[in-house]
């Protein structure tokens, strides 16, 4: 869905920048080694699961432990004080039916204490609607809490994509108001669903903080991302 007062005659500028982003963006890998590990602590064990696009797939970094789940992890583990069993199940290109349909039933029968949902910059570039990406993520929600139970689930802020320095001033401008018509659609339903949180988009993100696509995070960016999902997981 286009978003309210887009002059139709810049639509086509907006599809040429934008294909001319995806021809111009290096296609990066995922992150090498096991998506899930162990940071020591004491007892009990905190089981946390993130699931997403790319970032969860750790695109931008060397590795798990580096990239945003293991960011969430190793934040949990200094703040709580705890052991940190993780796990990342992310896929490049992923929207949130993606999720439904193929990332979720991957996760039946896993224990878990909370779940972080990292979605949105993929359905906000494919133009998907509001309302279809807010029930889509009720949906991936009772997906999960059927495969895992009843656990605590934070909703990650979609990217603030006027912020993306891979995209040219028009197309951020454009791609920011669609990210920020998901944000609060995310907000809208974690207040109508039992133990469901919303965390914004953290703050203070710059080109810095970006990896060399200048499309994902980098590891500072993760580390900064990752303690900042970590704060809704603090207290039980």
């Amino acid at each position: 869905m286009i978003p309210r007062g887009t002059n139709p005659v810049l639509l086509p500028v907006l599809l040429a920048q934008g294909l001319w982003v995806k021809w111009k963006t290096p296609r990066l890998p995922e992150a090498a080694g096991p998506a899930e590990g162990f940071i020591d602590g004491t007892d009990p064990v905190f089981n946390l699961i993130v699931l997403g696009e790319s970032p969860v797939a750790g695109i931008g970094a060397p590795d798990h432990r580096q990239a945003l789940t293991g960011q969430i992890a190793l934040s949990l583990n200094r703040d709580r004080r705890c052991a940190v069993r993780w796990l990342a199940v992310g896929r490049s290109g992923a929207n949130a039916r993606v999720a439904i349909e193929e990332l979720a039933p991957t996760l039946r029968g896993r224990k878990a204490d909370a779940v972080v949902i990292a979605l949105g910059v993929n359905d906000a570039i494919e133009m998907n609607s509001q309302m279809k990406w807010k029930e889509d993520i009720r949906t991936l929600v009772d997906t999960l809490r059927s495969e895992i139970g009843m656990v605590r689930i934070v909703l990650a802020g979609a990217p603030p994509l006027d912020k993306f320095p891979a995209f040219p001033n028009l197309l951020r401008n454009f791609l920011g108001r669609r990210s920020a018509l998901l944000n609060r659609e995310l907000a809208i339903l974690a207040t109508e669903m039992t133990n469901v949180i919303h965390q914004p988009m953290v703050e203070g993100m710059s080109d810095d903080h970006f990896c060399e696509d200048k499309f994902h995070p980098g590891i500072s960016g993760y580390a900064l991302w990752g303690e900042h999902l970590s704060r809704p997981l603090l207290t039980d």
